[in-house]
């Protein structure tokens, strides 16, 4: 009864329902609860220890460290990329890869796998990973550099993901990476985020004097503050075992003698000092120019014909998912629909009421009836495209470039592009993303669109010409190609 009567004066002295005392001492333990976190974090990168000093070369010669690791301790979860760039230059040191110069710029390479099956077996399982994806986008052992992000924006993020993984789990194995903080600090900061979302209801509650409703509003903020302290709890850091401030000075020390500036085709044999600039940050010309994620909206890598290539990609204006059957039909029955609105009009614009004034007036019939009219000529145009679309197929056979499945949360329609190797811009197409089920990129297809819409019925593999490259997690040499891959 109490607290009850507190509620009615606060829902009397609050009328926007709302506590303000309680609603301060929120906002103070959440402040609190936010300095508790920092404090947390601050910790975790204190905790790294000092060492013995620094020696030539790399700081893990005695128990060797991947260029992948060192990226990981370095630079966190956010060095991944820098972590994939360095595993394969890293390959490419060790001999199990070629990489060539095919032109000026950084991505003018060729990658030529020279591994065999043994090679690969020995390998860690995220460096079997970096070969075999070269491996399978490979045409006779040969891929460009540039086609390395080959296979579509979700496939590319699965093969992060566990590519990620992999090296975290060696990382936290041989006991060189570790959660930021443990279990216990993460169930603590979880349960600490309670007074806060607590405080928070009672803020909301007693101005009303009921309990009931609130308690669901009050748990989406525990959710989203626990939450975020228990992933933020998750990363992966360096402990003091693996000398993150050795590998910062080897670091500095290889920027100092420029690899900032180096290529992947400076990549020799036996050397991998380019590797681990690379995984440390400091070779960003190579690093840029090796990208296993997204590819390029606008340029896609084709074998169509028999050669590695580039070709355009044009995004088609005017594509559709609406089926030319629904087009005809709602187009059609909307043109009619509005024409017969039309007739209407200019019916009442000849009538005159009982005052004998027409019933409506000659402006109102003439725009009225002309924007009616224009929308009944679009509708029917619609029809007339539809019924054509209906009649007229188009088929195009050729290598699957971009097969672009549908984002999370769909605001991303999936897209799909063939090169059919007769030259120009490709256009990338809206499709059902059910279509692309089972389907790669470098595969050869057979795409049925409409021909005016671009509408796409089906894309289907060609199995009377199968795609050329290799099979996927093949090693192979470079044999079936004479050296001249790139178009």
């Amino acid at each position: 009864m109490v607290w009850l009567a507190v509620g009615r004066v606060g829902h009397d002295a609050h009328p926007l329902g709302f506590d303000g005392i309680w609603g301060l001492i929120a906002l103070a333990l959440l402040l609190g609860w936010v300095a508790v976190f920092r404090r947390e974090l601050r910790r975790s990168k204190a905790g790294f220890g000092t060492g013995p000093g620094f020696t030539a070369g790399p700081p893990a010669d005695s128990a060797p460290v991947s260029p992948a690791l060192a990226a990981l301790i370095v630079g966190g979860v956010w060095a991944r990329a820098d972590a994939e760039a360095a595993t394969l230059l890293d390959l490419a040191a060790r001999g199990l890869i070629r990489i060539d110069p095919t032109g000026p710029g950084a991505r003018d390479a060729l990658v030529t796998v020279t591994a065999d099956a043994a090679q690969a077996e020995a390998l860690l399982p995220y460096e079997r990973q970096v070969l075999h994806r070269v491996a399978r986008i490979a045409v006779g052992g040969q891929v460009p550099l540039g086609a390395l992000a080959r296979g579509g924006t979700g496939q590319s993020s699965t093969w992060q993901r566990e590519f990620r993984k992999a090296v975290e789990a060696e990382g936290r194995e041989r006991g060189l990476l570790r959660d930021r903080y443990d279990r216990s600090r993460r169930r603590l900061l979880m349960l600490l985020a309670v007074l806060p979302v607590a405080a928070f209801w009672l803020a909301m509650a007693l101005p009303h004097g009921s309990w009931i409703g609130s308690p669901p509003l009050a748990l989406l903020p525990w959710l989203l503050v626990a939450g975020t302290a228990d992933a933020a709890g998750k990363f992966p850091v360096a402990t003091a075992a693996a000398r993150p401030e050795h590998w910062q000075q080897y670091g500095e020390r290889l920027a100092a003698e420029g690899a900032a500036t180096r290529t992947p085709a400076s990549a020799t044999t036996g050397d991998r000092t380019l590797a681990y600039a690379a995984a440390l940050g400091v070779a960003r010309t190579a690093a840029a120019a090796v990208r296993f994620g997204t590819p390029d909206p606008r340029r896609a890598w084709s074998t169509q014909g028999g050669q590695w290539h580039q070709v355009q990609l044009r995004r088609a204006r005017f594509g559709s998912l609406a089926a030319p059957g629904r087009m005809a039909a709602v187009g059609g029955t909307a043109g009619l629909l509005l024409l017969g609105l039309v007739a209407l009009v200019v019916r009442a614009a000849g009538q005159r009421d009982a005052w004998g004034q027409p019933v409506v007036s000659a402006p109102a019939a003439v725009y009225g009836g002309g924007l009616l009219g224009a929308l009944a000529l679009v509708g029917l145009a619609c029809a007339a495209i539809g019924i054509l679309d209906l009649r007229h197929r188009q088929e195009v056979v050729g290598e699957l470039v971009r097969a672009h499945r549908t984002a999370v949360g769909g605001k991303q329609p999936a897209r799909v592009a063939v090169d059919p190797g007769t030259g120009g811009t490709i256009w990338v197409l809206p499709v059902r993303p059910e279509l692309l089920d089972g389907l790669t990129e470098g595969q050869r297809v057979r795409l049925t669109r409409s021909r005016w819409r671009g509408y796409v019925h089906d894309v289907v593999p060609d199995d009377a010409h199968p795609a050329a490259g290799g099979r996927p997690g093949a090693i192979g040499g470079a044999s079936g190609m004479d050296g001249s891959g790139m178009g």
